[in-house]
C-alpha cells in the first residue's frame, strides 16, 4: 500500500464513521454502500482494503446503527474477487444481522446499469447510497452513470479521478470516446492546447468538478489531491453530495489528513504530520471581513457560508471571531438573545440562542 492510498482510506474510514449514523437515522429502512472497484480485500503488506474497512466501521461503530445497511462489492478481476470473498468470509460471522453483503464479479458500469434499470422498471428508487468509485484507470466510470446514481438526492459519490493518467493518455485517439463518457463532454480535448502540465491538470480537474455539478446534478463537489514522492499530482479524490451536513463531514475528514486546508497529501509527508505547520486562517479572515461587512449575520448562517463557500470549518470561524473580538478596537460586534461568555458564539440548534455577528 502506497502512503497516498493509506491517506485515501483514512479519509474513507473517517467519513463512513459519520455517514453511517447520519443516514441510518434519516427515517429510511435501508442504506447502501457500493464499493465499485473493490479489489482483493487486503494488500500484500496485510493492510485492509476498502471493503473490510467499511464493514468494520459499521460493525464497530460506537452508536447503534438501526437500519439495514447493504454492502455491495463489485470487482471485475476474478483473482481479486476470489480473494475478496475469502476475506469477507473470515469476518462475516462477526457482523450484526442488519449488515447485508452482496458481491459480484463484474464491470462496475455494467453491474450498476443493470441494477438501476431494474429499479426504474419496477418504479422504485435507489436507496440512499454512498458509492466509492476507485478504479485503477479511468474507463468504466461514465458521467451518465454518476448522474443516475445522484438522481437520488440522498446519494453521494467518492471518486478517484486519475488526473495524471488522463493527462498522459489524452492524445491517444482510441481513447477519445472513453474520455467523452468520463467527462460527459468533449471539452476535455481543449487540454491539447495547453503546453504546461500543471495548467492541463488544473483544467481537467476543474472540468470534471463542473461536470459533476452540471451533468450529474451534484450540488457540492470537493476534491482532495494525492501527490507522489516528487509532489506531482497522481489523482484527485472527488466527493459529491447534495447535503451541507455531508459536505461538512467530508471536509472534516480532509482536514484530518491535511491541516493546512489545501486538501493535498504528498507521499513525502511524514506520517502523522501535516504538510505545513498548522492552518493559515488569514484567507478566511479576509473573506469574512470583505464579503460579509453588510450588517448582522446569524452565526448559524456564517457556519453554512464557511462550509459551502470556503475550504474551512466552523471551528476555524470560531478562531477568527475570537481574534477579531479580542483585537483593539474589536473587529466584530456580537449580539446574543441570552447571556454568553466572551469569545463564545452559541449556535441556535445547540443552545436555542440566536447569536448575530457584525464585521466592523
Amino acid at each position: 500500500m502506497q502512503p497516498h492510498t493509506e491517506a485515501k482510506h483514512a479519509i474513507l474510514k473517517s467519513y463512513l464513521g459519520a455517514w453511517f449514523p447520519i443516514l441510518s437515522r434519516a427515517k429510511t429502512k435501508r442504506i447502501l454502500y457500493i464499493d465499485a472497484f473493490a479489489g482483493p480485500g487486503r494488500y500484500k503488506g496485510d493492510e485492509q482494503g476498502s471493503p473490510i474497512i467499511a464493514l468494520e466501521v459499521a460493525r464497530d461503530h460506537i452508536l447503534n446503527l438501526p437500519c439495514e445497511i447493504v454492502f455491495w462489492f463489485i470487482e471485475s478481476r476474478s483473482d481479486r474477487y476470489d480473494n475478496l470473498v475469502s476475506e469477507i468470509g473470515q469476518i462475516q460471522h462477526t457482523l450484526p444481522k442488519n449488515l447485508k453483503i452482496l458481491h459480484e464479479c463484474c464491470e462496475f458500469d455494467e453491474s450498476v446499469t443493470r441494477a438501476l434499470d431494474g429499479i426504474e422498471n419496477s418504479e422504485k428508487a435507489l436507496a440512499p447510497a454512498l458509492v466509492f468509485i476507485d478504479p485503477f484507470g479511468f474507463s468504466d466510470t461514465p458521467m451518465s452513470t454518476i448522474q443516475r446514481i445522484m438522481s437520488n438526492k440522498k446519494s453521494e459519490v467518492l471518486i478517484t479521478f486519475m488526473t495524471r493518467d488522463i493527462d498522459r493518455f489524452k492524445s491517444r485517439p482510441e481513447l477519445a470516446s472513453t474520455f467523452d463518457r468520463l467527462f460527459g463532454t468533449d471539452e476535455w480535448s481543449k487540454a491539447f492546447d495547453m503546453h504546461n502540465q500543471s495548467g492541463r491538470i488544473d483544467f481537467l480537474r476543474e472540468l470534471y468538478r463542473t461536470q459533476l455539478e452540471k451533468v450529474a446534478g451534484v450540488k457540492y463537489a470537493r476534491a482532495f489531491d494525492m501527490l507522489d514522492q516528487n509532489d506531482s499530482p497522481i489523482y484527485s479524490l472527488f466527493h459529491g453530495t447534495n447535503s451541507v451536513k455531508g459536505l461538512l463531514e467530508m471536509k472534516t475528514a480532509f482536514w484530518k489528513i491535511d491541516e493546512t486546508g489545501s486538501y493535498r497529501f504528498s507521499d513525502r509527508t511524514i506520517k502523522g504530520q501535516s504538510r505545513l505547520f498548522g492552518s493559515d486562517l488569514a484567507p478566511l479572515k479576509t473573506v469574512l471581513t470583505t464579503q460579509l461587512n453588510n450588517g448582522m449575520h446569524l452565526i448559524d448562517e456564517l457556519d453554512r457560508f464557511v462550509v459551502v463557500e470556503t475550504p474551512y470549518l466552523p471551528k476555524h470561524l470560531n478562531c477568527v471571531l475570537r481574534e477579531l473580538e479580542g483585537s483593539n478596537p474589536p473587529g466584530i460586534k456580537v449580539e446574543c438573545t441570552g447571556s454568553r461568555r466572551r469569545h463564545c458564539y452559541p449556535r441556535q440548534k445547540a443552545s436555542g440562542l440566536k447569536t448575530r455577528i457584525q464585521f466592523i
